[in-house]
């Protein structure tokens, strides 16, 4: 489920564009603010998790001891231990620094991209608006996932390679909001689920960030290994990464959505 939505994401093209999702025209407003608030509080915990973990008493996500080895989730190690007895919640913690940096250099990268764009179409030159309108239109066209493993085949990735370019993908998308004036806040989600998912899915492939902490990506497939007698291992970098690009997903359609319902009853 959680590399089905990624290759949503990110098997198409038109830059970060969310695939549709169910209306929400029939959705009351107190609904769409309870959807809101869960996508809030759980993002919420993801991040203040990931930079505070130390400051929260989280154990050592590297120190091994095999007696804890393949402990089930209880009061001690609220995700279990792995094999060799590391906190699984505090390396879910320190795995989501990469996507989750990820994600915000590359919505910054996105947002200077279309300025860029918007500045280059304001030119009194026609060749240089021409060139620009082209290149936004192949930009458009491009899947990210296959522009981002012609990367990897090319440089190794780092977070400034990756943000670069899921932000220049991503450049589109960003331009049709500003096209539209429907706000920034929700295509900036977009963009930055979207590069959460290209993350992740670049690390399970293995081409994840050097001198990083494996990310949820890299976990994922580290946990297989255990699925058999100690799923948690496997069950907790998984559900993270869905509940984080679920979140994401369902605050960009709820402010969308509440703004398109907005305008009809204008």
């Amino acid at each position: 489920a959680a590399f089905a939505l990624l290759l949503q994401l990110l098997a198409g093209g038109r830059g970060a564009e969310p695939a549709p999702w169910p209306t929400l025209g029939g959705a009351s407003k107190a609904r769409l603010v309870n959807r809101l608030w869960l996508a809030v509080v759980a993002l919420t915990l993801i991040v203040v998790g990931t930079v505070g973990g130390p400051a929260l008493g989280f154990a050592d996500p590297d120190e091994i001891d095999l007696g804890l080895s393949h402990l089930a989730p209880g009061p001690a190690h609220w995700l279990g231990t792995d094999g060799v007895g590391r906190d699984v919640m505090a390396r879910m913690a320190q795995a989501a620094a990469a996507p989750l940096a990820l994600g915000a250099c590359a919505t910054a990268a996105a947002l200077l991209f279309a300025w860029c764009y918007s500045s280059l179409m304001m030119s009194r030159w026609a060749w240089l608006r021409d060139g620009a309108a082209a290149t936004l239109r192949g930009l458009d066209a491009c899947s990210m996932l296959v522009a981002l493993l012609a990367l990897a085949s090319l440089v190794r990735l780092n977070l400034v390679s990756m943000s670069l370019a899921v932000g220049l993908l991503a450049t589109p998308f960003v331009v049709r909001a500003m096209r539209r004036s429907s706000g920034l806040l929700a295509p900036c989600l977009a963009v930055f689920a979207a590069a959460v998912a290209a993350e992740s899915v670049m690390s399970y492939l293995g081409f994840g960030f050097g001198g990083w902490p494996p990310s949820w990506g890299r976990a994922i497939i580290e946990g297989r290994e255990h699925m058999e007698y100690a799923a948690h291992v496997f069950m907790a970098p998984a559900g993270l990464l869905v509940t984080c690009l679920f979140s994401l997903r369902w605050s960009y359609h709820v402010i969308a959505g509440g703004r398109a319902l907005t305008a009809e009853t204008r």
